[in-house]
């Protein structure tokens, strides 16, 4: 498990350390914009050897399963675009339903967040039941993983341990990078940055790789 989370540690750190320079980089010139390429092709490629690593946890097997993520992230990628479209319409939702219940109830209403909160559901739930089983199938059979769409029932233990990766992966760690102390001294923020984004980079990457632990476990049949 330590040897994973060092892998993945480090992978993440090569990744975040490309997308920053990728960021930086002019495209003015032609030699630019074709390492623009290169290094979005590289970064993509990348991210899909993560996740197999994560769902697999093999390191030499992840290698071989890039190709059929690189195809399961095209698809989580034409999701997300559906998502962001029918996002577009929630103002004007909104709006009708708050029209509507105050012409029935007589009553200012005023109801926010809901239409985007039942989208954001949906998401979730699309996620939990079929895409991330997909891509543990796919990490762990390759094509064969990528054929199978079946679903996975939903639970409260799945959707807690959902809901705590996304808290102690995700949100504590972007608060921890942004967070910036008031210190006098360049040495004493220069030791706060460090100290900050390597606790955020640990529970980035060990609540990642429990969460991929527990999603193998309930996707994957059992080892004989």
């Amino acid at each position: 498990m330590i040897r994973l989370f060092l892998l993945d540690a480090v992978g993440n750190l090569a990744l975040f350390a490309l997308a920053y320079y990728w960021l930086g980089l002019r495209t003015s010139s032609t030699g630019n914009v074709i390492l623009s390429v290169v290094l979005v092709v590289l970064m993509t490629a990348l991210v899909a050897y993560l996740i197999a690593l994560a769902f697999n946890r093999d390191a030499r097997a992840s290698v071989g399963r890039i190709p059929a993520l690189l195809i399961w992230l095209g698809i989580v990628g034409l999701v997300a675009d559906l998502f962001f479209y029918l996002s577009s319409f929630v103002p004007a939702i909104e709006n009708w339903l708050n029209s509507a219940l105050t012409l029935a109830t007589r009553t200012p209403v005023q109801l926010k967040w809901i239409p985007l909160g039942l989208l954001l559901i949906a998401l979730g739930t699309i996620s939990l039941r079929q895409l991330i089983p997909v891509a543990v199938r796919t990490a762990n059979q390759g094509v064969d993983g990528l054929r199978d769409w079946r679903a996975v029932p939903l639970s409260l233990g799945y959707v807690a341990a959902a809901l705590a990766w996304f808290l102690i992966g995700l949100w504590i760690p972007w608060q921890l990078f942004w967070w910036i102390p008031k210190l006098v001294s360049f040495e004493a923020q220069m030791a706060s940055f460090l100290i900050r984004v390597s606790v955020a980079l640990a529970l980035y990457v060990g609540a990642w790789l429990l969460f991929a632990s527990y999603c193998r476990t309930k996707t994957l049949p059992p080892e004989r």
